[in-house]
C-alpha cells in the first residue's frame, strides 16, 4: 500500500475555507488539489493515509492513528491554537473512549489544522518517501516496514508498528529545522534528540523547550524525530548518523553560520543515540555496510557522520565511551545528583573515558533530579538554566581555539 493524498480531508479542509483569511485553492492539470493558507503550501496531506469511504470501524480508527503519529511528528510546522485543538480531541476524547466516533471527531478536527511553514520547506525526510529517493526506496513506507538485517528484524511488520507507541507504519524519521531569522549568522547547528529512552519521544519538556533556548543563543537547531522501538538501537544510531550529513550538506549548500561547530543536544535516551552513533556508527557506516544488501548509498553517505560537539544531558550510559572511534566529538556532559532514573555515575563514567582524548567539561547539578531539560520548569533544580549557557562558552571556546 503506498501513501496518497487524502482527499476526504482535503475536501473537509475547503468545506473550511471561510474560517481562514488568505485560504486559497488551486487546481492543478491532473485535478489534485493543492490547499494554500496565507501562502503556505498545506502538504501535510500529501503524507497521509486516505480513509476510504467504506472503511470498518477497526481499518477506520487504525488509519485515523497511523495519521495523528505522522501529524505529530510535524507538530512545529502548524500553528499552535489549530494542533492544540486537534491534539485535545485526541488525548481527551479518542484516547479516553477509543470509540469510533471520536475517532469521527479527531478526522473532522484534523480538517482544520492551519500550517505556518509546509513540509518541503521545514523538514527533511532522512531517508525518503518513494522508491526513487536515495536510489533505493530504503524507508518506512508502502509495503517495506523496515530493513531486516540479518534477520534480526523480522519483528518490523505492520501489526508491530501500528501497536507501538509513537512510530506509525509508512512513515520514517524526519529533521525539523528551525533556522535564526539569519542562518548564515549562527554560532553552531545544534541538532536536538528529546529522551523518552528508546520507545516514545519526550518533546514538550525537552526538545521543543530547548530550540528557543539554543535559537537564543545563536544557534540553527533541528529537531530529529528519530526511529524509536520496534526498531533497533542501530537504526537509532543510524537516524543520528544521517541528520549530521543533512545538516553538513544542506549547511554547506545553503552558506550557514558555524559550520565548524556541528553539535547534538540529546536528552535522557537522546544522549543515548548520541553516544549509539558514536560508539556503533563511528560517523562512517551506511544501511549498507550495516547489513542492509538492499540499501544504495547517495551522496550524503560520503559526508562525515562524526559530530564535533556532544552535550549529554542526563543521557550517559554505565559503559564508557568505545576506545575505537578515533574520531571523538568534544563532549559537554550535564547531570543531576539527584538523578533517581539514571545513576549520576554514569555521566563519571562517560567523562572519565573521553577527557584525557578530546576537549570535555562536566557539570553536575546540586538536587537536580532526572528530566530537567533546559531549566525551564518551576520545579527544575536552582542551576539547571545554566547548562545551556556553559555549553554555548565550551563551544565557542573550542571554535576559537582557547
Amino acid at each position: 500500500m503506498s501513501l496518497k493524498k487524502v482527499f476526504a480531508v482535503v475536501l473537509a479542509a475547503a468545506l473550511c475555507m471561510t474560517l481562514f483569511a488568505g485560504f486559497t485553492v488551486m487546481a492543478e492539470e491532473s485535478a489534485a488539489e493543492e490547499i494554500v493558507i496565507d501562502g503556505v503550501v498545506q502538504d501535510i496531506y500529501d503524507y497521509l493515509w486516505e480513509i476510504p469511504a467504506d472503511a470498518s470501524e477497526e481499518e477506520y480508527i487504525k488509519l485515523m492513528n497511523r495519521n495523528f503519529r505522522i501529524i505529530q511528528e510535524f507538530e512545529l510546522l502548524f500553528t499552535d491554537e489549530s494542533y492544540e485543538e486537534y491534539s485535545k480531541v485526541y488525548s481527551r476524547q479518542f484516547k479516553r473512549t477509543q470509540s469510533f466516533e471520536d475517532a469521527q471527531k479527531v478526522v473532522e478536527a484534523q480538517s482544520v489544522l492551519v500550517q505556518e511553514v509546509s513540509i518541503a520547506d521545514g523538514a527533511w525526510f532522512l531517508w525518503g518517501t518513494s522508491p526513487e529517493d536515495n536510489a533505493n526506496g530504503y524507508a518506512w513506507f508502502t509495503a517495506n516496514v523496515g530493513p531486516v538485517v540479518d534477520g534480526e528484524e523480522e519483528g518490523l511488520t505492520e501489526e508491530a508498528l501500528d501497536a507501538s507507541e509513537i512510530d506509525s507504519y509508512g512513515q520514517g524519521p524526519v529533521l525539523i529545522k528551525c533556522l535564526l531569522d539569519d542562518p548564515a549568522a549562527a554560532k553552531g547547528n545544534i541538532i536536538l534528540i528529546s529522551g523518552g529512552g528508546f520507545s516514545t519521544r519526550s518533546n514538550p519538556a525537552e526538545g521543543y523547550a530547548a530550540i528557543p533556548c539554543f535559537n537564543d543563543l545563536g544557534y540553527n537547531c533541528f529537531l530529529l524525530q528519530r526511529r524509536v522501538a520496534p526498531f533497533s538501537r542501530e537504526d537509532i544510531g543510524m537516524d543520528m548518523q544521517r541528520a549530521i550529513r543533512l545538516v553538513r550538506y544542506y549547511g554547506e549548500q545553503e552558506g550557514w553560520g558555524g559550520m565548524d561547530c556541528i553539535a547534538a543536544a540529546g536528552f535522557s535516551g537522546g544522549g543515548g543515540t548520541i553516544l549509539q552513533a558514536i560508539n556503533y556508527a563511528y560517523g562512517a557506516l551506511t544501511p549498507a555496510e550495516e547489513g542492509d544488501s538492499s540499501y544504495i548509498p547517495d551522496e550524503l553517505d560520503a559526508i562525515p557522520g562524526d559530530l564535533d560537539v556532544a552535550l549529554i544531558a542526563y543521557g550517559s550510559g554505565s559503559n564508557p565511551v568505545t576506545e575505537e572511534n578515533t574520531n571523538l566529538p568534544a563532549f559537554y556532559i550535564v547531570h543531576g545528583d539527584a538523578d533517581d532514573m539514571v545513576p549520576v555515575e554514569n555521566a563519571y563514567i562517560t567523562y572519565d573515558s573521553v577527557k584525557d582524548r578530546v576537549p570535555a567539561q562536566l557539570y553536575i547539578v546540586p538536587g537536580a533530579k532526572h528530566g530537567f531539560g533546559v531549566g525551564q520548569s518551576s520545579t527544575a533544580a536552582e542551576g539547571c538554566k545554566e547548562w545551556p549557557i556553559q555549553a554555548d562558552e565550551f563551544m565557542q571556546n573550542l571554535r576559537s581555539g582557547e
